[in-house]
């Protein structure tokens, strides 16, 4: 699987949603959402969308997923 914002080095599944069975994969260029089971013309694992986090500095480091909201965190300047 081929991730776009998310390269195989660097990423982490960081977070799930049951109702939409999708996958959030956080790498240090953003989130890829992703297909967690198959479902009509879309086999699983998927990428329907991207999230690019490089206009904000890049570097998330961590999300979170709650009642369908998206939060990403990022590392602050030292």
């Amino acid at each position: 699987m081929n991730h776009t914002a998310t390269p195989a080095a660097g990423a982490e599944v960081a977070a799930y949603d049951p109702v939409l069975r999708l996958a959030f994969i956080m790498g240090p260029n953003g989130v890829d959402i992703v297909t967690a089971v198959a479902r009509p013309g879309k086999a699983a694992g998927t990428i329907l969308a991207s999230v690019d986090v490089t206009p904000f500095g890049g570097n998330a480091n961590s999300i979170a997923l709650k009642e369908g909201l998206l939060a990403m965190a990022f590392a602050g300047s030292a």
